[in-house]
């Protein structure tokens, strides 16, 4: 069965020039070893964190928070490479700069794994008395700490 949606016609335009760029993307791709690896790492990653964040049937709550981050950073690099390939690299930066956040509060977790607790119980307030919008206090605090608590909210 086939459905027809009424797009207008400057969507469809678009919808053709998004794959279009997709193609001369790929082909420019093609034509570089290193992008070519670069794409493979990324490629790997993505499947890595696809079988990590399954969870094989745990429910612990400490995990839970690991696999949402864990969620959250598989469907940042997916969406970048999707923007990277369809030709909006400035658009794929701010999910790029999402998975290195999401990547670092994994490496404190596994630091300490504490802190996992603290940024699940955290409340708002709490959270923005670690992190605020503008300068960060970082003689009083840690950039992990900081950092810990914009993810959270």
């Amino acid at each position: 069965m086939r459905i027809d949606l009424p797009i207008p016609e400057s969507l469809k335009r678009i919808f053709d020039e998004h794959n279009e760029c997709a193609k001369k993307t790929i082909v420019e791709i093609a034509g570089h070893s290193e992008w070519q690896e670069h794409i493979k790492i990324l490629r790997e990653a993505i499947e890595l964190i696809k079988l990590l964040i399954q969870g094989h049937g745990r429910t612990e709550e400490d995990l839970f928070a690991i696999r949402c981050l864990g969620s959250r950073l598989y469907n940042d690099l997916a969406t970048a490479y999707i923007l990277i390939l369809s030709g909006y690299y400035q658009a794929s930066t701010a999910h790029m700069r999402d998975s290195l956040e999401c990547s670092l509060i994994l490496e404190l977790f596994a630091a300490d794994c504490s802190e996992i607790k603290h940024w699940r119980e955290a409340t708002r307030t709490e959270s923005m008395s670690y992190f605020k919008f503008g300068a960060i206090d970082f003689k009083s605090k840690s950039m992990w700490h900081c950092l810990l608590f914009y993810l959270r909210w």
